[in-house]
């Protein structure tokens, strides 16, 4: 044999040892399973190769299909050949098995090229007809076991299907079989790698006393200790600069609005006309009051007149009396209530409503709400905090308002009134709703800003803080 036909024969082993070496390098299971279905071709030349995990007799799952990054669970392709790699696992093999695709006919059923087995053998029939839909003419099965002390009692791992147009030749199936025996010894413990508890009890208790060690055990007490120090608990929600106390302005009538006379936000004195109600029709119907009045005041006096010469007709002259007074009636009605078409202020102070444009032409019912009359020094902060940042409130609870316009310095309130149950805000969240005076009513800000307020609760342990919301999560996730 000369040089040549010795590294020939060479050159298989050398790959052998090759991937292997690669593999023991990893640290993963992942790529382990990539370079075992992609870099196996170096060994042996094949078309496709998938990678079989088993979890239990007849149970499993594909890991790693050749030439896919991350395979389609739900494929036809990969379904079907789950089924076929299921029944394997269980035959328990000592070795390699060569399969055929089943014959077309029975002509060639008695091929002398047949191998080991035939696929019509293991599998129901409506699986080995879809064979030539996926899979070329041949495969074969590498099966993988767990390393267990009694050989009689091992545990199947998974499995190597590898598939081509032509048999495997018994050098190559045996140069096959010691890498994926080879492999298998390296995906074993990958797949039981250590837990992070394992990895830390290691390191913090199973070492040789060293500096290191020591630096790493106190680094974990003044963690464990830092988690008993008792820290302010707090809850962050939106809130906005209300008017204290204001004064309702409504609607005096039912009609329509017909102008204001004031701008939003402006300042009023008592008694300025803040808007006016349309007054067509008020004015029509005390103009018709009036001509009917005045008819029958007429009426009343020709009946008098008739009275003192005719005595019998007195009892028209009280008829006509009482038409009168009804005339009367209904026009200092319609007087009172033209009156009240003009709506004033009943106290100095802020104008607060939208904008008049979206107002003029509006009807509105009588007492319904058109704005709001506040002292601008006199204003209170409205809180909404939602649900799941609820903490325990209490009244005086300390509360700090970050304004968005100035951020850098909170304004202090005291929380005074809180709600027993919670409602849906304008932003469709469920919130409880707070109200706060500031205790510094001098430098009190202007209704209308918004910002963030932050309540204060009593102190708690840190660990408590830390783990409020996840606990919080858990209970609604898991329905306690």
């Amino acid at each position: 044999m000369n040089s040549s036909d010795s590294a020939n024969a060479l050159h298989p082993l050398v790959t052998l040892l090759g991937l292997l070496r690669k593999a023991r390098l990893l640290r993963d299971p992942v790529p382990l399973t990539f370079l075992l279905v992609n870099e196996t071709r170096q060994l042996s030349p094949y078309r496709q190769a998938a990678l079989w995990r088993s979890s239990g007799p007849g149970q499993g799952y594909v890991e790693t299909l050749s030439g896919l990054a991350l395979p389609d669970r739900q494929a036809p392709y990969l379904l079907w050949l789950s089924s076929l790699l299921a029944a394997l696992p269980a035959m328990d093999l000592p070795g390699s098995l060569q399969l055929q695709r089943p014959p077309l006919s029975t002509e060639n059923a008695t091929s002398p090229a047949l191998p080991e087995r035939c696929l019509a053998d293991l599998l129901p029939a409506h699986l080995a007809e879809e064979w030539s839909n996926w899979l070329p003419d041949y495969a074969l099965w590498l099966p993988m076991y767990h390393l267990e002390p009694d050989p009689h009692s091992r545990k199947p791992l998974g499995g190597l299907l590898l598939a081509r147009d032509w048999p495997w030749s018994s050098a190559e199936r045996q140069l096959l079989e010691e890498l994926v025996a080879g492999m298998a010894l390296i995906w074993q413990p990958l797949l039981q790698q250590r837990s992070l508890f394992s990895r830390w009890n290691e390191r913090l208790f199973e070492q040789s006393w060293s500096n290191g060690r020591l630096l790493r055990l106190a680094a974990l007490l003044l963690a464990l200790a830092a988690l008993t120090l008792p820290v302010r608990q707090s809850a962050l929600a939106p809130a906005v600069v209300v008017a204290a106390q204001p004064v309702l302005v409504r609607s005096p009538l039912a009609g329509v609005i017909d102008r204001f006379h004031v701008a939003p936000n402006a300042l009023v004195s008592e008694g300025q006309l803040l808007f006016s109600l349309e007054d067509t029709q008020l004015r029509n119907q005390l103009e018709t009051a009036k001509n009917e009045l005045e008819v029958a005041a007429a009426d009343y006096r020709q009946a008098v007149q008739k009275a003192t010469r005719e005595p019998q007709k007195m009892v028209q002259t009280t008829v006509q009396e009482k038409r009168w007074e009804q005339k009367k009636a209904d026009v200092d009605y319609l007087s009172e209530r033209l009156s009240r078409v003009d709506v004033r202020a009943i106290r100095a102070g802020v104008a607060i409503f939208s904008d008049s444009n979206d107002w003029i032409g509006r009807p509105v019912k009588v007492g319904e709400r058109v704005l709001l009359l506040a002292d601008p020094k006199q204003v209170e902060l409205e809180i909404h905090l939602p649900v799941a940042d609820a903490i325990t409130l209490e009244p005086g609870a300390e509360v700090a308002l970050f304004l968005n316009i100035h951020p850098e310095a909170p304004l202090p309130a005291r929380l005074e009134y809180a709600s027993y149950q919670a409602e849906v805000t304008a932003e469709s969240i469920l919130a409880y709703r707070l109200k706060a005076r500031f205790t510094d009513l001098l430098h009190a800000p202007r209704i209308g800003l918004a910002g963030s307020a932050r309540i204060y609760h009593q102190s708690v342990s840190l660990f408590t803080l830390l783990t409020r919301r996840p606990l919080a999560f858990a209970r609604r996730w898991l329905g306690v």
